[in-house]
């Protein structure tokens, strides 16, 4: 745990998660994950900074309890787990896997173990996998869609909306055309940064200059 901690740790780390190797991907994670925990959690418990922060168990049974409908700390099922104050490392074990209980029962795919993002024997990539499959498991429900068509409705909502970027130079009108017309997945098709680049254009239209 502790080598993780430190400044050059965590390019590496998120590197190795699912392949995505770009430095603009490890920049976005950094900032997006930690902010949509903070935005889930709201004042329940203290904001996270860095992904490192976000296995704490306390805070992985907060972010629970604002994604799965049952009450994790004042309800039926896994209310019954949850150890507070933990007095030791079991105690944290445990309540981390009343948590991944809790997102099963929901209708969540979570692939990791508790024994993986808690303990002696930490794994930052795969507490960086779980809070991916929790942030996909939220807004699959809050869009409406089930699992296996999230993907598709998301890639359907970022086509629009790199459809609709304006004030692009034409020769990189037609690399981006280009681009959307070989876009099939969220990996290896965004790697050159052109597609990212167009999105935040879209979104922010004074955020990057027509040279970007």
């Amino acid at each position: 745990m502790a080598a993780d901690t430190n400044a050059n740790a965590a390019p590496d780390v998120i590197s190795r998660f699912s392949g995505w190797v770009g430095d603009w991907r490890v920049a976005v994670l950094e900032v997006s994950l930690p902010a949509w925990v903070n935005v889930m959690i709201d004042d329940s418990w203290v904001h996270i900074s860095s992904l490192i922060e976000a296995s704490e168990p306390m805070l992985l049974a907060h972010l629970t309890n604002a994604i799965v409908s049952e009450d994790v700390f004042n309800g039926s099922g896994i209310a019954d787990s949850i150890v507070y104050p933990m007095t030791g490392a079991s105690d944290g074990r445990r309540n981390v896997q009343t948590c991944l209980d809790a997102l099963k029962r929901a209708g969540a795919a979570i692939s990791v173990k508790a024994d993986e993002i808690v303990g002696s024997s930490v794994d930052s990539v795969k507490t960086l996998r779980l809070l991916v499959e929790m942030y996909e498991f939220y807004y699959s429900r809050r869009l409406g869609l089930s699992a296996r068509n999230f993907h598709k409705g998301l890639m359907r909502a970022v086509r629009r909306q790199l459809s609709s970027v304006s004030g692009i130079p034409s020769g990189t009108r037609k690399a981006l055309t280009d681009a959307l017309d070989r876009l099939v997945n969220f990996s290896t098709n965004w790697q050159s940064g052109l597609l990212f680049s167009a999105l935040v254009a879209s979104l922010a239209p004074n955020s990057l200059s027509p040279s970007s």
